[in-house]
């Protein structure tokens, strides 16, 4: 295992299948020099970012990732340094790229964080009625039993 505090070379979204975690920042809602809590989970040629903070654009780029190459996302709650970043992704992706990224959400949390968080920057484009679906293909986890609290599953490639 090797730990360092910058990395010493560029992140690569794909590798040999090894489980690679990287720490897209590690600091606080208010980090202004470690960025927010994200991160980028890569094994083979898969990848999932947990999270996507106001700030995790700049924190990927300094490591040689642009947000639109981000393909698969996992939202753990709606506080700004976890969604704030979501927006820029939806945008890009949809205007620039004219694709889908995808994003593993159950449906009561699509709902919360359509309507309490994106929907009113997102949601009146080129027509009044964009819904979460026009900007992410959603992978839906399944709920799973015999664990103390309510937890969810997915699969994203062999993540």
């Amino acid at each position: 295992m090797r730990v360092s505090s910058r990395p010493n070379k560029q992140v690569k979204l794909t590798n040999d299948g090894d489980l690679a975690l990287y720490f897209i920042g590690c600091g606080s809602a208010f980090a202004k020099t470690l960025y927010q809590n994200n991160l980028l989970i890569v094994k083979g040629d898969r990848h999932l970012l947990i999270d996507c903070g106001t700030r995790c654009s700049q924190a990927l780029f300094e490591v040689g990732v642009g947000i639109p190459q981000i393909q698969n996302f996992l939202i753990t709650h709606s506080h700004a340094d976890h969604i704030g970043g979501l927006e820029e992704v939806m945008m890009y992706a949809r205007y620039i790229n004219g694709s889908k990224p995808n994003i593993v959400i159950n449906n009561a949390y699509e709902k919360k964080l359509w309507e309490q968080s994106l929907r009113g920057g997102a949601g009146s484009g080129e027509s009044d009625c964009l819904k979460f679906s026009d900007f992410w293909n959603v992978v839906r986890p399944n709920k799973m039993s015999r664990y103390p609290r309510e937890t969810w599953g997915a699969r994203v490639g062999d993540i």
